[in-house]
């Protein structure tokens, strides 16, 4: 847990920014989803923490040199 605690805090405010936004977004509409029983927000909120997470990541993780 303290590599990836260490790893975020290490990550340009830009990308911690974003990362916190998605699962704040994520969490939020799978939690409606799931209370509402909808399965489509449902769906949309998993599908947005684990899309936008690791696109995330792999975006805070480029070589900035590569172009």
């Amino acid at each position: 847990m303290e590599a990836y605690v260490r790893w975020f805090a290490e990550q340009e405010r830009f990308y911690q920014l974003m990362l916190c936004a998605i699962v704040l977004f994520g969490v939020t509409v799978a939690a409606t989803g799931a209370v509402t029983a909808n399965v489509v927000l449902l769906g949309l909120g998993i599908c947005w923490l684990l899309g936008g997470g690791a696109l995330t990541v792999v975006l805070a993780n480029r070589d900035p040199e590569s172009g």
